[in-house]
């Protein structure tokens, strides 16, 4: 056995484990919605000039803006600005997040 040797430990703070894109989030107001969900990619960008795009399934595109803005806000994301500036949505034809 050999003596103990110090080992210097460093913390990551506010590091998400994945990208937010290659998360696929969902909005659902009921079971039976599940089936009339579409796939959106939504493009937001904060406060402070942070720019994400979000992978999610929602009845509309209304809806679909609606998710990520509340995302964004909760910090669910990994952005440190919390209003959205401005959100572009667009149909995920090839239903990546799927």
């Amino acid at each position: 056995m050999g003596s103990p040797t110090p080992v210097k430990v460093k913390m990551l703070q506010r590091v998400r484990r994945k990208p937010a894109t290659l998360i696929h989030w969902t909005h659902t107001e009921s079971e039976m919605d599940l089936n009339k969900n579409r796939s959106y990619l939504v493009t937001v960008t904060t406060e402070l000039g942070e720019t994400e795009t979000l992978s999610v399934s929602a009845r509309n595109e209304e809806k679909a803006e609606e998710l990520a803005i509340d995302l964004v806000g909760r910090r669910m994301v990994g952005l440190r600005g919390v209003f959205c500036r401005s959100v572009t949505v667009k149909e995920d034809s090839l239903g990546k997040g799927r």
